[in-house]
């Protein structure tokens, strides 16, 4: 047996996922401009009722339907829908086929026919939740199985194909235009009519199309299917018509891309150890931001608060009219600890807190500092906070080289200071925040450079070490004849 998963009126629903409260009013769908204006091509049953049918113009939908609502084609939420279609079904079966757009057949071969009504509402059922409406026929072979799914109400198995076939109109197995009138002359309108003629009488009069057509019309075609497997990315894509200004709503459809992605990975046992989000801007501009999640999770409120703090520094220039987010899964990870080894209660709890600070005082002024590898003085810089790489391991005292003198602690940012010199350059008084006086004794000076290649990071420092009062004992530096109190000793 085989099952045809049917996704009716494709790229309307494909245009109208994240809109869900449309599904239910007037929506037609529009091509672009023909001679006599843009052509409708899909429309809702609520469209169908108000008698708006595709190859209606917009002008004349209008007139039979005022309320009618226009969309158009959105190419890129269309491949997120084929994907999402062939990720739910891979999930039921592994022979799949992508037969066409918004079409997959599945091989029943490892299931019981007893089971097979019970997973096609749970198809739906999830296919549902990720707002795409299917319909599921089981049949004895492909082209049969997708017969029956054009009439499932969601779902329909035809165990005896002849009296399901009899009454369909020819015109569903969308045979030759010629062949469709030749047949039409000679009466035959339905597939019935159609088989009961003799086959090789067909075949000799009209040719090998046909005898397929034949065939199809009495259920005997028998196909291998094309496998295909799902494309293993998890991301979703919102073209807006109207550009957003304000955050509230932004942030409204990237919960609901969450939603879908998550409830997309659960369906595969997985969970979201990255995300990374794009913005399109009116102007063409684009806004692109990777988040790291400590701890892998599929929970959305925790995944929502990690892009919402982002959010509340982003300032662009221009509306946006395009989002995107992907996923990067990982499996769910257990971890065992020992009794006395120490970790993060809530690793993702404590990214939050991380961007939250980050909001407030800026990137890249919140993490671990590291030494640069140079020779110019104080020069770090800020990395992200890692704790699941094994720190190095710590040379024991005894290995350590002796140091001797007074620790040196620099304050940041350095004083400003002002500094009377005698001729040769020699400090001899110092105003600043610090402390103020006569320089008593002045040891120095050591000069440094670096960088000289770059002309935004080269460097060119002067430093003295000064007794202002008895045990106070500072630190000066001096560039671009600018002078500055580094620090003091201990």
């Amino acid at each position: 047996m085989f099952a045809c998963i049917l996704l009716p009126s494709f790229q309307l629903q494909a245009a109208l996922r994240f809109e869900p409260q449309l599904h239910r009013q007037p929506v037609a769908l529009l091509t672009s401009e023909g001679p006599s204006g843009a052509i409708i091509t899909q429309c809702t049953t609520a469209a169908r009722a108000a008698e708006v049918i595709p190859g209606l113009t917009a002008s004349q939908a209008l007139a039979r339907c005022p309320g009618l609502h226009f969309r158009r084609r959105m190419p890129a939420q269309e491949d997120i829908a084929a994907e999402v279609l062939k990720q739910t079904a891979w999930a039921f079966s592994p022979w799949l086929e992508e037969t066409a757009e918004g079409v997959v057949t599945l091989d029943l071969r490892s299931r019981r026919e007893s089971e097979h009504r019970a997973w096609a509402l749970d198809f739906t059922r999830r296919l549902l939740a990720r707002q795409l409406h299917a319909r599921i026929g089981v049949g004895a072979n492909p082209d049969l199985a997708r017969l029956i799914a054009g009439r499932a109400k969601p779902f329909l198995q035809v165990d005896e194909p002849a009296a399901f076939l009899a009454p369909l109109a020819l015109s569903d197995l969308q045979p030759e235009p010629v062949l469709k009138m030749i047949l039409h002359g000679w009466g035959v309108h339905t597939l019935g009519a159609l088989t009961a003629l003799p086959r090789e009488a067909v075949g000799d009069r009209l040719g090998p199309a046909s005898v397929e057509l034949w065939d199809r019309a009495a259920g005997r075609t028998e196909r291998p299917l094309h496998f295909a497997r799902p494309v293993e990315s998890f991301r979703e894509t919102i073209e807006l018509e109207h550009g957003l200004e304000t955050l509230e709503p932004l942030l409204f459809l990237v919960r609901r891309c969450l939603l879908q992605l998550t409830g997309r990975l659960a369906d595969r046992w997985l969970v979201v150890a990255a995300l990374q989000l794009g913005l399109r801007c009116s102007d063409d501009s684009h806004h692109e931001r990777e988040f790291i999640i400590p701890d892998p999770t599929g929970d959305v409120d925790v995944l929502f608060r990690v892009v919402q703090h982002y959010f509340e520094t982003l300032r662009t220039e221009t509306t946006v009219v395009g989002l995107e987010l992907s996923a990067r899964p990982a499996e769910p990870v257990g971890q065992q600890f020992g009794m006395f080894q120490a970790s993060l209660k809530n690793p993702n709890g404590f990214a939050e807190t991380l961007a939250r600070l980050t909001a407030i005082v800026g990137p890249n002024r919140l993490g671990t500092p590291r030494i640069e590898s140079t020779h110019r003085p104080d020069a770090f810089t800020m990395h992200d906070v890692d704790f699941r790489t094994a720190p190095a391991p710590v040379a024991s005292v005894a290995e350590d080289s002796p140091r001797y003198g007074p620790a040196l602690r620099r304050y940041r940012p350095a004083l400003a200071a002002t500094v009377l010199c005698d001729a040769s350059g020699r400090p001899l008084h110092l105003e600043s925040a610090a402390a103020r006086g006569h320089v008593h004794s002045a040891l120095g000076p050591w000069r440094g450079s670096g960088d000289w290649w770059e002309e935004k990071t080269t460097w060119d420092e002067e430093e003295w070490d000064i007794e202002i009062a008895p045990g106070q004992i500072l630190r000066l530096g001096r560039s671009a004849s600018a002078w500055r109190v580094v620090g003091g000793y201990d």
